[in-house]
């Protein structure tokens, strides 16, 4: 049995201008790290568009193992 938990993360990159940057790569990867560190596993990673911003965000979802 697993326990789900879910973030938003929110890319400064613009929609339809701007590419992923290493800035914004680097942050992702530390907060999944941040997560794995205590015991959580990245499990799916969702694009969408928040309809008050011009970025994108994504909403992760990590797992891990119940006690």
């Amino acid at each position: 049995m697993y326990e789900y938990k879910s973030e938003v993360w929110n890319a400064s990159a613009k929609l339809l201008s701007d590419k992923p940057n290493e800035k914004d790569l680097a942050e992702l990867d530390k907060l999944i790290n941040e997560w794995a560190k205590d015991g959580w596993e990245l499990v799916s990673n969702s694009f969408f568009v928040p309809t008050v911003s011009k970025s994108g965000a994504s909403l992760l979802t990590f797992r891990r193992k119940k006690d």
